[in-house]
C-alpha cells in the first residue's frame, strides 16, 4: 500500500488546520505524526471518530501568550527557525565588526 494513500485514508486535515487521526493509525505511524508536530501541526486523536486527545507542539520559552493566541487564531503564521542561512562574510584584515564598534563606544 502506498504510504501517501494510506496517510490520506487514515488522517484528515480539517478546515481549522488541525490534523485528525485514529488511535490505530497513530500507533502504527507515531514517528511520522511526531515529525508533523515538530513542524507545528496539531493532531486530534479520535477513538471511533470521537475526539479524545490533542497532540500539540510545545511553545518555545519566552513566547508571549498573545503571540501564541494569534497563531492559534490564524492571524499569524508560525514558521520554524531557519538554520540554512548563510554565514556572514569574513572580515578583511584591519576591519572592525559591529561588536567591535559597540565595545569601543562603551569604553
Amino acid at each position: 500500500c502506498d504510504l501517501n494513500l494510506w496517510l490520506a485514508v487514515t488522517s484528515l486535515v480539517v478546515a481549522s488546520g488541525v490534523m485528525e487521526t485514529g488511535i490505530r493509525a497513530l500507533k502504527s505511524r507515531v514517528s511520522w505524526y511526531i515529525a508533523q508536530v515538530r513542524q507545528g501541526q496539531s493532531i486530534t486523536v479520535t477513538d471511533r471518530g470521537v475526539p479524545i486527545a490533542r497532540i500539540e507542539p510545545i511553545p518555545a520559552k519566552g513566547v508571549p501568550g498573545a503571540l501564541i493566541a494569534a497563531v492559534e487564531q490564524g492571524r499569524v503564521e508560525f514558521k520554524p527557525l531557519r538554520r540554512d542561512l548563510p554565514q556572514p562574510p569574513a572580515l578583511l584584515p584591519g576591519e572592525k565588526s559591529a561588536v567591535d564598534y559597540v565595545s569601543d563606544q562603551r569604553r
